[in-house]
């Protein structure tokens, strides 16, 4: 990658390269030089356990034309801010793994209406702290989360339906904490809740 980036140095027309399989950061470093303009073709690999910040894949997707790549990371994962992540998922530049891992930065609330894009965006785990909300807005909201994804849910309310707490329960992995005045249903609903 040093050489491409000495050629695009060298140079303000349109450069057309296949650069060798790196890290995403580290074509980032490499690509100094390159812009949209130019057709690289990029393969991101995932070698460092801990996964891939997604602010390096967004601004990878500025250094070409071409679709980059990014399919190797799975399990690793891809961290980032919610917005970072959604702009991610929203790229026609970058080709994700159908089943990657998406985390939002542990420092992070998120509102469940921008969590739904990430979501629909792969069959992977989803991580992430979600702002407290109601749990029939809450469900609403995370329609496409399941039972692997590790979503810390905070359900504040009056009065809730025991079947949307279940119903919100096989969306996350993690216990979700309960702040209301009163849980209604039927004796199968309410001990379902609770046992």
């Amino acid at each position: 990658t040093d050489d491409i980036d000495a050629i695009l140095d060298a140079t303000t027309g349109i450069v057309t390269a296949t650069v060798a399989a790196e890290e995403a950061a580290t074509l980032l470093a490499n690509l100094t030089n390159a812009t949209e303009k130019d057709a690289l073709t990029l393969t991101v690999l995932t070698t460092t356990p801990g996964g891939v910040d997604a602010a390096d894949l967004v601004a990878l997707d500025g250094k070409t034309s071409v679709k980059i790549n990014a399919k190797d990371i799975t399990t690793d994962g891809i961290e980032g801010s919610a917005a970072e992540l959604k702009q991610l998922v929203a790229s026609k530049g970058i080709e994700l793994a159908k089943a990657v891992n998406l985390e939002v930065d542990a420092a992070e609330t998120v509102k469940a209406a921008d969590l739904a894009t990430i979501l629909k965006a792969t069959t992977g785990v989803v991580k992430a702290t979600v702002a407290a909300d109601t749990a029939s807005a809450l469900n609403k909201a995370l329609k496409d989360a399941n039972s692997s994804d590790a979503l810390t849910l905070t359900v504040n309310d009056t009065i809730v339906a025991a079947k949307d707490l279940i119903s919100l329960n096989g969306k996350t992995s993690v216990p979700i904490v309960v702040n209301v005045g009163a849980i209604t249903g039927n004796i199968a609903e309410i001990t379902k809740v609770f046992v």
